[in-house]
């Protein structure tokens, strides 16, 4: 009876079926029938988690299960909901994406959440600079980016991106990956590295350190390229070859663009937040939170003493808490307000700029290239610059919309462009720069006038 309901209720084959039962010996014993009281059984109660809560259909189950047959022995409770909580509420990846996630990787669900996919999540946001919600959207476009190993791939593969790319902020590393995030399952040697050697020498430039540093600078213009195959990039660059075409203008993105499979709302998403039941962060991540606020509430503690917790890395309430922002740093003192003569000035100067458009190159604005922002360029003294830069393109991005990093001036300045979402093809003057830049700069003031550690 097991077999006959499992096999008429997901519609398979005879040969699919014994391919089941071999993968699968104990999905003979699986109890089919209501239990007492006319609860569902345990076939059942999995049949409908997968179509009502996770948004299947019949047809995403059946090929889901004949690729992961233990989908029909995970727990619910301890389990398959709390990695679907993960998968919204964490990642804040939206329901309808959901369902195909688990079709096309169902090993996904029997990952261990505290001690794969959360870690592997922070790794990625401390190395890039990205925000959770960011990362969904890297999860959603390629989910078997979890199933790669965080300290033999994924890292090695970051690490290795950001220095041949010369990318030297977290942050422009993260924009990176965001444009192209399964170049993370590609090979290091002989994919990563090949792609820059194919490329450098398609290039007529007198030194190898020439060609490779152009070779670097067509791979950031365009780093959809790290996702082709070499042999796609190899027939590329023979065509040009042929057709008598630059190489470096050739391999540029094209002014069409990719449709995104969704887009996340223009909005401040905060500092997200790490809870860990040891001090070290390396597993047991028991949480993750897209900002203070949300992690104060849901657990019943103080914002303030959150922040205060991720500062001193001091347990609280028999949790450790990590901020991208204010990562963990061992302590042996008590919680404890910093004092007011520990404080520290730092001084933040903003020149600023009109008349900015998009390139159709920059993936935030492709297709909007009427398009009018302004430019402004940050210098600090007495803080570090990859917070500082965090920080005010959180407030631009709260107080206008979509927010590009334009790049690096010759001295070293970096310069973030802003392109307001109202009146968007309006020519944004000097003027405009200057009120605008000090909004932002008020708005950056603003959250940081609660923190005792700057005088600003």
């Amino acid at each position: 009876p097991t077999l006959d309901k499992l096999q008429r209720s997901l519609g398979l084959q005879n040969s699919e079926l014994r391919k089941l039962i071999l993968r699968m010996p104990s999905v003979i014993g699986m109890g089919m029938s209501e239990k007492d009281g006319g609860k569902p059984s345990s076939y059942n109660q999995r049949l409908d988690f997968f179509q009502n809560e996770a948004g299947m259909s019949m047809k995403e189950i059946r090929e889901a299960v004949l690729k992961q047959p233990s989908l029909l022995q995970y727990g619910i409770d301890s389990s398959l909901r709390p990695k679907l909580d993960f998968f919204l509420n964490e990642l804040g990846i939206p329901h309808e994406h959901i369902g195909r996630i688990i079709h096309t990787s169902p090993a996904i669900m029997g990952l261990s959440l505290a001690d794969t996919l959360r870690p592997k999540v922070a790794s990625i946001m401390k190395l890039c600079a990205l925000h959770p919600y960011e990362v969904g959207m890297m999860v959603a476009v390629s989910p078997p980016t979890l199933f790669l190993s965080q300290k033999g791939k994924i890292e090695p593969a970051l690490k290795y991106v950001a220095s041949a790319l010369s990318l030297d902020e977290p942050r422009d590393l993260g924009e990176l990956v965001l444009k192209a995030p399964r170049f993370l399952r590609q090979g290091l040697e002989t994919s990563l590295m090949k792609k820059i050697d194919l490329i450098a020498e398609a290039l007529p430039l007198a030194t190898i350190k020439d060609s490779k540093r152009v070779a670097a600078d067509i791979l950031r213009e365009n780093p959809a390229l790290f996702d082709t195959s070499n042999a796609v990039i190899t027939e590329r660059i023979e065509r040009c070859d042929t057709a008598g075409k630059d190489v470096a203008e050739y391999l540029l993105p094209s002014k069409k663009g990719r449709k995104k499979l969704f887009q996340y709302p223009t909005l401040e998403m905060g500092d997200p937040i790490l809870v860990s039941s040891i001090a070290t962060f390396d597993s047991s991540l028991s949480k993750m939170y897209p900002n203070t606020a949300s992690s104060a509430k849901e657990m019943g503690l103080k914002k303030a003493d959150i922040v205060k917790a991720c500062k001193n890395g001091l347990p609280l309430d028999g949790h450790y808490f990590s901020s991208l922002m204010y990562p963990y740093v061992a302590k042996s003192k008590t919680l404890s307000t910093p004092k007011a003569n520990t404080a520290k000035t730092i001084s933040v100067s903003m020149f600023c700029s009109g008349a900015i458009y998009p390139s159709d190159s920059v993936e935030a604005t492709r297709g909007q290239s009427t398009t009018g922002g302004f430019a402004i360029q940050i210098a600090s003294e007495g803080t570090d610059e990859t917070r500082l830069l965090f920080e005010v393109s959180n407030a631009a991005n709260k107080c206008f919309g979509i927010r590009v990093p334009l790049g690096r001036e010759s001295s070293g300045d970096k310069l973030l462009t802003v392109f307001p979402l109202v009146n968007p093809s309006r020519n944004r003057c000097d003027l405009f720069s200057c009120a605008s830049a000090l909004r932002v700069l008020e708005a950056f003031l603003a959250k940081k006038r609660n923190d005792v550690q700057y005088v600003l």
